[in-house]
C-alpha cells in the first residue's frame, strides 16, 4: 500500500509536529521538501525542485520510540 501526504510548514518554523499515519506503521518513509510555489507549480517552477532548507535535525516518534537522524539515515 502506498500513500502520499502533503503538509505545509510555514517559513522560519523551528519545530513541526504532524500525525503522519494512524493505523499501520510504514516500512519506509520518503520525505521531500519544496517551496510552496514549486509545489503548486507555474510555468517557471516545478514540484521536483527538492531543497534541504538548512534542515539540521529530523526525528520521528513512532509508538513512543524516537527515530533520530542516526537511525533514519543509517
Amino acid at each position: 500500500k502506498t500513500s502520499l501526504k502533503s503538509l505545509f510548514i510555514s517559513e522560519n518554523r523551528t519545530e513541526f509536529n504532524a500525525n503522519l499515519w494512524m493505523d499501520q506503521v510504514p516500512r519506509r518513509v520518503v520525505l521531500g521538501m519544496v517551496k510552496n510555489a514549486d509545489f503548486v507549480g507555474s510555468q517557471k517552477t516545478h514540484p521536483f525542485n527538492f531543497q534541504h532548507f538548512n534542515l539540521r535535525d529530523i526525528s520521528i516518534n513512532c509508538r513512543g520510540s524516537y527515530l533520530s537522524n542516526s537511525t533514519l539515515f543509517s
